[in-house]
């Protein structure tokens, strides 16, 4: 398998697909939890929370450690 440069657009889509899969996992299993043990409410699923919301810090979060990576790798 070939090494993708931190540095090309196409380690950060690579970094985007990654980030956005562990937030689509965790996110909504971290909220079951605190439904369950904390708050004692039941656990709703919905679109706006548990996909939306891990896509747009996904994307956030990739575009700006990919600018300042590169940024401090020039």
């Amino acid at each position: 398998m070939k090494k993708i440069d931190s540095g090309t657009v196409k380690y950060l889509i690579y970094l985007i697909i990654l980030t956005s899969i562990f937030g689509f996992i965790v996110y909504p299993l971290f909220d079951y939890l605190i439904c369950k043990i904390f708050t004692k409410t039941t656990f709703v699923y919905s679109v706006g929370k548990h996909i939306i919301q891990p896509l747009i810090f996904a994307f956030i979060y990739s575009v700006s450690y990919w600018y300042f990576d590169k940024k401090r790798n020039k």
